[in-house]
């Protein structure tokens, strides 16, 4: 879901973005975040910045935001994990397209790919193993987002 409340962008103050029941499990961490109230961090290139989000010790998922400038442009990136990619704001491209708000990408396992942004973008960023067979089942537990006190 995603909620967006006068953010500069979308004429609103801010974006919430929710993705509800990431992971299964009582062992696992809750994370909120306000990702305009924190400081960004340099990547590994400088022209993209990032503000992690999630990892847990005993869990292969790692989550984060990254901020790329614009005219920023990757060659042949091939990732030894599933990447999957949601479009927060501007266009994110690849050799195939270009993928504007709100879109939702998912790269598998050493799939190359060559990620550019034009004009800068933000973006919602998990990795996990291809491997990974453990999935979120809906037990006796489940309660609805209304239904709890998050």
């Amino acid at each position: 879901m995603i909620y967006c409340y006068n953010n500069k962008l979308f004429n609103c103050r801010s974006l919430t973005f929710v993705k509800l029941r990431q992971h299964g499990g009582k062992t696992r961490q809750q994370v909120r975040t306000n990702i305009f109230d924190l400081p960004w961090q340099t990547g590994v290139v400088a022209e993209i910045e990032v503000q992690p989000l999630y990892k847990q010790v005993g869990y292969p998922e790692k989550v984060w935001v990254e901020r790329w400038q614009p005219g920023t442009k990757l060659s042949n990136v091939v990732e030894t994990e599933v990447k999957e990619i949601f479009v927060i704001e501007g266009t994110w491209s690849d050799e195939l397209g270009d993928y504007p708000t709100y879109s939702w990408l998912r790269y598998g396992s050493n799939c190359p790919y060559s990620p550019a942004s034009k004009n800068g973008c933000l973006i919602y960023v998990k990795t996990y193993p291809a491997n990974n067979t453990t999935r979120f089942i809906v037990g006796e537990n489940f309660r609805h987002p209304w239904e709890t006190d998050v």
